[in-house]
């Protein structure tokens, strides 16, 4: 019988690790977009619409600055 040895990537691939992930670091670099883009003073509909990011999110970053 073989021993088969995962990776610790397809062990995070298999569990679904590696897409929440991902996720969460283009929410991340969004966020740091749509500060930059805050403190350029663009409207909250365009910082939205550029970012693709949830409302809300963007409504709690322009409270933040």
């Amino acid at each position: 019988m073989s021993n088969p040895q995962l990776t610790l990537d397809e062990i995070f691939e298999n569990v679904g690790l590696t897409a929440k992930w991902e996720a969460r670091a283009k929410e991340k670099e969004a966020s740091a977009i749509a500060k930059n883009m805050i403190g350029l003073g663009l409207p909250f509909e365009t910082v939205v619409s550029a970012t693709k990011l949830d409302p809300e999110k963007v409504r709690e970053l322009y409270t933040e600055g």
